[in-house]
């Protein structure tokens, strides 16, 4: 008997815990919900990418840099443009127990992100939620986010036109 539990069991735990999980528990909201929370709101290209540290906490904390060129702004304070181009640094913690977006360098995006903190930390909106890449030709682009944009307008799954998604989110501020 001992032998038969044993034989379900340990397989079972072992399937259990070999699944990759979500690592964090993230609260799913809609656009409205997600604009009204947002520090910013930003259209932009990702320029450069580069690895850190940040002191928190009393430790370091492993940080991902992202420096994006911002063509478009929603919601927000920017700092100020140098010689026509608007910069713009998000810090973002890179833990291993969060499923932080990743993004890449030449990719367009539209995002939504949280206030920077103290020490200068922020985050996207809902992690995935409010990560959309921008893709497809000039006037007829395309945008999604990493959910496949679930949730975020009722009846709506799947990528939107970047220009409805903009009209959106001028309507939710």
């Amino acid at each position: 008997m001992l032998r038969k539990c044993l034989v379900t069991f340990v397989p079972l735990v072992f399937m259990l815990f070999s699944v990759p999980g979500q690592g964090t528990l993230v609260k799913k909201m809609d656009l409205a919900k997600m604009c009204e929370v947002a520090g910013r709101i930003f259209r932009g290209t990702v320029v450069d990418i580069e690895k850190g540290t940040v002191s928190a906490g009393g430790g370091d904390v492993p940080t991902i840099t992202y420096q994006i060129s911002v063509t478009e702004r929603f919601k927000g304070s920017f700092p100020a443009p140098s010689n026509d181009e608007l910069m713009l640094s998000i810090t973002i913690a890179d833990l291993p127990v969060v499923d932080v977006p990743r993004l890449a360098v030449g990719q367009a995006y539209l995002l939504l992100t949280t206030t920077p903190s103290a020490v200068g930390l922020s985050t996207m909106v809902g992690l995935a939620q409010g990560t959309f890449r921008i893709y497809g030709a000039a006037g007829s682009e395309m945008t999604v986010n990493g959910l496949n944009n679930a949730g975020l307008i009722d009846g709506l799954r799947g990528p939107i036109p970047y220009q409805d998604m903009a009209k959106r989110i001028r309507s939710a501020l």
